[in-house]
């Protein structure tokens, strides 16, 4: 079975002083350099995640929710002229789908907006990663899901970004 490390696991080892003493011992490093390289590298991580985070927000608030609301606005209007019940009963479904779908990635971006709000008030980098990687990584796979399902909903004339299946095959049309 593969092994997963996360970035957070690889940088908690430059603690470990069994693990460093190598190269204290053969002074190519001191434990004090050793400690400001994991200093730099936790803060790079927790900025590059920080990043991550708040473009997710913003795509998800300027891109995803106005192509799913303008979904559900043709929804609405194509079930206006309906006039077959059977046919208006199957269209309810869809609509449903797309307004679900509206809910749940308003419900996981409020979720995901508040974390990252509360864990950037922290100061401390080092307590500040494990937050990102115990709370807010989650609730961003959450908010991907959601979105993700979006994109498979919405039509392609409405959806503003480049889709999973465009984007795989972008190298094989000419």
């Amino acid at each position: 079975f593969p092994v997963t490390i996360r970035h957070q696991d690889a940088l908690e080892v430059m603690k470990d002083l069994k693990l460093t003493q190598f190269p204290v011992d053969t002074q190519v490093l001191t434990a004090e350099e050793i400690q400001s390289r994991y200093h730099i590298a936790v803060e790079r991580y927790v900025k590059t995640l920080e990043i991550e985070h708040l473009t997710l927000i913003e795509m998800a608030e300027t891109q995803v929710l106005p192509a799913i609301e303008k979904q559900i606005l043709s929804l609405a209007k194509v079930s206006q002229a309906l006039s077959s019940k059977n046919v208006l009963k199957m269209h309810e479904i869809r609509t449903q789908e797309a307004e679900l779908c509206l809910g749940n990635i308003l419900t996981e971006l409020e979720s995901l907006k508040v974390l990252v709000d509360k864990t950037r008030k922290l100061h401390d980098e080092e307590r500040k990663m494990h937050e990102i990687v115990k709370q807010i990584q989650p609730q961003a796979m959450k908010l991907r899901e959601a979105c993700d399902h979006a994109e498979r909903i919405i039509a392609d004339e409405l959806w503003p970004l480049p889709k999973y299946r465009e984007i795989l095959l972008a190298n094989t049309m000419t």
